[in-house]
């Protein structure tokens, strides 16, 4: 190998190892609370570090965040002070939390500026320019229809649609597709189904979504797995370690990384730049 093209590999690999990483941006969503959506990114985040990738967990909602308290921790920063100018999107960023960073959200929301959207869109194009070099971005999401949340909801690579056996759950999770469809037609998404006896139920929690979506709005939504309904995993929570860490060989936590797979393999080659 000549000299020049000596020089030039190195500078190939120089500018390669110097690009930034372009993050998996992920919602978990849902149509009500209770579903175990928070447990469920939690948990998302742990199996991607488990796996040796590089993990900013978000709580994204804007009135009533929990996950710090899943977390044992808590912050006295917030995306809020990114959004109102008062510090950078990096300065709010707790790092090493579970081998995860993570950004906090804030409760006790008063300006109806933030109802609108503009606080979450101003986040959203934050994380593109000025938190690079992670694999994965999971933003968990506040129950219902707000516009913050269905902005999040919209302007992902993937949103996670988190549905539990219950009939409200059903319900609600239609009324999110459809109207997270109607912003955003070319949205992907995935249903979990959650808090499952058996895998017969799931299937079948799953198909009366999927039968009403294809019905009503002409779109086939993909399953990309299920979770069971395991006492141990309140009970994990309360001790302050999700069962994804104590106990990785449970159906529970094999779910969580099953469903990781599918997401990758649903989104490889479309994260957004």
């Amino acid at each position: 190998m000549s000299k020049s093209q000596l020089e030039g590999m190195r500078e190939a690999i120089k500018v390669h190892s110097e690009t930034p990483r372009k993050a998996l941006r992920v919602a978990i969503g849902s149509g009500k609370g209770g579903v175990g959506k928070t447990t469920f990114a939690l948990s998302l985040g742990i199996s991607r570090v488990k796996a040796g990738e590089a993990v900013l967990l978000l709580d994204v909602d804007p009135g009533l965040p929990d996950l710090n308290i899943f977390l044992g921790i808590n912050p006295d920063t917030h995306w809020g002070h990114f959004v109102k100018g008062e510090k950078t999107l990096a300065e709010v960023v707790l790092r090493n939390v579970k081998g995860m960073d993570f950004v906090h959200g804030f409760s006790g929301v008063t300006d109806p500026s933030w109802m609108q959207g503009k606080a979450a869109q101003m986040l959203l194009d934050g994380l593109h320019t000025e938190v690079p070099n992670y694999d994965w971005m999971i933003l968990d999401v506040g129950a219902g229809l707000s516009e913050p949340n269905l902005v999040f909801m919209t302007s992902v690579d993937f949103l996670v649609l988190v549905v539990s056996p219950e009939l409200t759950s059903l319900a609600d999770a239609y009324g999110t597709l459809k109207t997270a469809l109607a912003r955003n037609p070319g949205q992907k998404i995935g249903v979990v189904v959650n808090q499952a006896e058996t895998v017969e139920q799931a299937r079948n929690v799953y198909l009366n979504l999927a039968k009403i979506a294809a019905q009503f709005l002409g779109v086939r939504i993909p399953l990309i797995g299920w979770l069971p309904r395991d006492p141990e995993v309140p009970r994990s929570l309360a001790r302050q370690s999700p069962i994804v860490s104590e106990r990785p060989e449970s159906p529970y936590a094999q779910g969580i990384f099953a469903i990781a797979n599918a997401i990758v393999s649903l989104t490889r080659g479309s994260a957004k730049e």
